[in-house]
């Protein structure tokens, strides 16, 4: 019976990653015993309140020092001689350093999690932690489980063998399932779990009634990468400001495609309207949410094959009463209904503009009836306790 549960991660913690932190909460709540054990530290600035003292009693493998490293790998080696070799052989067939690296750190892993009485332990994402929870598990026989999320379908190397030998594979939605059946078609679908990436309602929830406003205000929020569509955003909004309107819009995070962002921004003549702040801490999203008057989530598919599956920010969003375009692909139709937003084409920045102008066009009534609609979606399917109360069952399924 797993009680005592470990979170295998890449890194820890990460500012595009609050879901994780959002669920091992809701997991303590239920009475689980959850560590956090990373490979490394992300160097990224602790904004979410709840990750601070998670933050605190956290294990970074890549900071117990080469020797330390070596000694509890080599003495797992020692204890598991055939399974060792097994791990060793597997990841010299992937013909990859970074599974060669992986494979040192799930032997270290193993000494830790044995020293340290682990029932199970979970990966978040199947590529760099679910190889490393992989080869954990096959040395040291404690069992493993695994989140997978969207990336991790199309560049996990070993992302089949994985989910055989997983106890429990968890995905965060519909769409999901058939993308890992496509590309693994022995798994068994009914052996997937959808837990959604879910909220908290009582802490994504509106402190006011939405008021008149004096401007048209798009909220957009995600890591500036191609998956996530801000160049069609642009665009659309670029579309808008021709028509007369005075919309500004808001785009909240940080990543490589800042620059081309920018260079976007002054070709469109659009300084004036399109702010670039980067990461914002969750209380201040919280309160730009409470100011905007539509979310837009342009995903799209990214050359080599990204895409996001459900992004968490439009459930957060919907959760503050705030009318969502969004595009009509990936997980996001099992978010966003007709009474809680508006789906568009992906990379239709025509059809995205129009749906935007479509929900600034409401009555402050109208918009502020498809936003409860979409607080009560979250309130219904979306909550983050109820999601981890059957996850922690699940858990405790195993071995039991």
């Amino acid at each position: 019976m797993a009680r005592r549960v470990a979170y295998i991660l890449r890194y820890f913690p990460k500012l595009s990653e609050t879901f994780i932190v959002e669920e091992i909460a809701a997991l303590a709540e239920a009475g689980l015993i959850v560590s956090i054990l990373a490979r490394s530290d992300a160097g990224e600035p602790v904004v979410n309140p709840r990750a601070e003292p998670m933050r605190g009693r956290a294990t970074w493998l890549d900071q117990m020092g080469r020797r330390h490293q070596l000694r509890l790998a080599g003495g797992v080696l020692v204890r598991h001689p055939i399974a060792g070799l097994r791990a060793t052989l597997l990841a010299l067939r992937q013909k990859s350093r970074l599974c060669l690296a992986n494979l040192f750190y799930g032997l270290v892993l193993a000494a830790e999690a044995t020293r340290r009485g682990f029932d199970l332990l979970h990966a978040h994402f199947a590529d760099t932690a679910g190889e490393m929870a992989f080869f954990a598990s096959l040395v040291s026989g404690i069992p493993y489980s695994l989140t997978i999320h969207a990336t991790d379908i199309y560049n996990c190397r070993m992302l089949c063998r994985e989910i055989r030998h997983a106890a429990l594979t968890v995905t965060v939605c519909r769409y999901n399932i058939d993308q890992i059946v496509q590309r693994c078609p022995d798994v068994d679908p009914g052996k997937l779990m959808v837990k959604y990436a879910g909220v908290d309602p009582q802490l994504f929830r509106r402190s006011s009634p939405p008021a008149e406003r004096t401007h048209d205000r798009v909220l957009s929020i995600g890591r500036l990468v191609d998956k996530k569509g801000f160049p069609v955003l642009l665009e659309a909004l670029g579309r808008l400001r021709a028509e007369g309107r005075n919309t500004t819009c808001l785009i909240v995070g940080e990543g490589d495609q800042r620059p081309e962002l920018e260079e976007r921004i002054r070709s469109l003549g659009l300084e004036a309207a399109v702010e670039l702040p980067g990461w914002l801490p969750p209380e201040q999203i919280r309160q730009e949410m409470e100011r905007a008057d539509v979310l837009v989530c342009p995903s799209t598919l990214a050359g080599w094959g990204d895409r996001d599956s459900m992004p968490v920010v439009v459930k957060e969003a919907m959760a503050m009463e705030l009318p969502v375009v969004a595009s009509a692909d990936f997980g996001i139709p099992e978010m966003v209904e007709p009474e809680t937003g508006i789906l568009v084409p992906r990379d239709d920045p025509d059809a995205l503009s129009q749906a935007v102008a479509r929900i600034l066009d409401m009555t402050l009534a109208e918009r502020h009836r498809m936003g409860r609609a979409g607080r009560a979606v979250v309130i219904e399917r979306f909550n983050e306790r109820a999601g981890a109360v059957e996850l922690a069952r699940r858990y405790a399924a195993i071995g039991s």
